[in-house]
């Protein structure tokens, strides 16, 4: 088969051709060589770096001045892990799994905390706390994974849907129901975690 060459512009994860801005849509199985500088390619994600972490001491503190707060827990200490399934709705490679586990390890506390504004049938929410993804425990990734951060449990099952499977599912969670303790043991979730809580009123 004959090699053609395309010239090509770069947009939001896509390449268009330059001559007609039309979308070149790649074969997903597919290899291509690409002639570039090397300053065309950028050794870090701009859109993926570590966010600012607080010290245990600071973290509290910062919860505590929230505006409303009526109680608050620490769930799980800085340093502890969590697991989510995540499965997808469509694939575009025959040998695509249909679900992976995700390991992400916690950058700072993990508080629960509700608010006197919040709706009635609200038992607490998670307080932002930074994290990162550490590994795939399935191993179905054409692609060794690379660390993932985020600023909250959703922010970072948001971050690694769209780096792995843009377009193939929704990054809309309920986190105590997705996010759980034990590799493979989804019944030890963070809403069960949330259930056993004590409380402390403010």
């Amino acid at each position: 088969m004959a090699i053609k060459t395309y010239n090509v512009l770069y947009f939001n994860g896509h390449f268009y051709q330059k001559e007609n801005k039309r979308r070149l849509i790649p074969n997903p199985s597919s290899e291509f060589a690409i002639v570039a500088q090397p300053a065309d390619f950028l050794e870090q994600d701009i859109f993926n770096t570590p966010p600012p972490v607080l010290s245990p001491e600071a973290k509290k503190a910062a919860l505590l001045k929230e505006k409303d707060l009526e109680k608050y827990v620490l769930l799980l200490p800085e340093g502890s892990k969590l697991y989510f399934r995540l499965g997808i709705s469509k694939t575009d490679r025959k040998e695509e799994k249909w679900q992976y586990e995700f390991e992400i390890r916690l950058l700072e506390d993990l508080y629960l905390y509700r608010k006197t504004t919040s709706k009635q049938e609200t038992k607490a929410s998670c307080y932002h706390c930074a994290c990162e993804m550490t590994s795939e425990l399935t191993g179905g990734l054409p692609v060794p994974p690379e660390q993932v951060f985020g600023t909250s449990l959703n922010d970072i099952f948001e971050n690694v849907t769209q780096l792995y499977f843009a377009g193939k599912r929704s990054s809309a969670i309920n986190v105590f129901n997705e996010f759980y303790t034990a590799p493979g043991q989804r019944a030890f979730s963070l809403g069960r975690l949330r259930d056993l809580a004590r409380f402390e009123e403010v």
